[in-house]
């Protein structure tokens, strides 16, 4: 039983089996959601870099542009991630950071 089955039997009282038989692993369903985002957005510049860049005083913008929007996402999901507990200590999950909310 892995943490998911643990915290959903504990907090749902749900059957593992039945948790098992929900799960979907064709294609799909298995797919990273970096995947399905990102090669819509990958391809054309892809098709930008070859067809544009290599002609054209374009193509290390481009590229620099790229490289640091990867480097952005990256870093900011680790950083999510590092912050989480923190931040959900402090009573900040789940609230826009950047306005003062209802207190």
């Amino acid at each position: 039983m892995n943490q998911i089955e643990e915290d959903l039997s504990q907090r749902y009282a749900m059957d593992t089996k039945v948790w098992r038989k929900t799960l979907r692993s064709s294609f799909m369903y298995s797919t990273p959601l970096e995947v399905i985002v990102g090669l819509p957005l990958f391809l054309p510049l892809v098709y930008i870099l070859v067809d544009r860049g290599l002609k054209d005083s374009y193509f290390f913008t481009i590229l620099q542009t790229v490289a640091v929007s990867f480097f952005a996402f990256y870093a900011s999901d680790k950083l999510i991630e590092t912050f989480k507990e923190t931040l959900e200590k402090k009573g900040l999950f789940g609230r826009d950071l950047n306005k003062a909310g209802e207190q």
